[in-house]
């Protein structure tokens, strides 16, 4: 029997830690870097956790509630498209209550984006301001009014409304009837 010595304590250790090391370490995703959602489990390259093989052979991001209006883009993870947010992008984004504002005077949140409305005497401009318009005014637009290929063409600040017959107030809409 060999006397117990505190290098043969050190050796014995060693290769214990090291064994469970080597074991845990060839079980553990790893990142490569080079494709997103590729790990390396030891010396396999597979999907991570959360990524599944699409039909291309790539791996895809997995959400598992999906993305109404966004896309996956990690595991639970989704990108929402513009106006829209949460956490699985369903909910409807209030441009409306940005600041700074995106409408100088009137605005609309609408499903997935917005509207922008001037006040009488006022015309939309592109970049949703409003400029004043003796045109406009003379128009007398119910709720303002914008320039569209040198026509001005009053504006209706819901999905709801229509121009009347006047061209210049707002209307509820018809149902659709056959």
């Amino acid at each position: 029997m060999q006397p117990f010595t505190l290098f043969g304590a050190f050796y014995i250790l060693h290769n214990i830690f090291s064994s469970s090391t080597e074991a845990y370490r060839h079980h553990r995703q790893v990142l490569t870097g080079t494709q997103p959602g590729v790990c390396r489990y030891g010396r396999r390259l597979e999907c991570c956790y959360g990524w599944m093989k699409n039909t291309k052979g790539q791996c895809e991001a997995q959400c598992e509630h999906g993305c109404k209006h966004g896309e996956c883009v990690g595991p639970n993870k989704c990108k929402c498209f513009p106006g829209y947010t949460g956490k699985t992008c369903n909910q409807d984004l209030n441009e409306c209550g940005l600041k700074p504002r995106p409408c100088e005077h009137r605005c609309m949140n609408t499903h997935g984006s917005y509207k922008c409305y001037c006040l009488n005497g006022y015309m939309l401009m592109s970049d949703g301001s409003c400029a004043n318009s003796r045109t406009c005014s003379l128009a007398h637009c119910q709720y303002g009014c914008e320039e569209v290929e040198g026509e001005i063409r009053c504006l209706c600040p819901s999905a709801g409304l229509q121009l009347g017959q006047d061209e210049r107030t707002c209307v509820g809409k018809l149902p659709f009837s056959r």
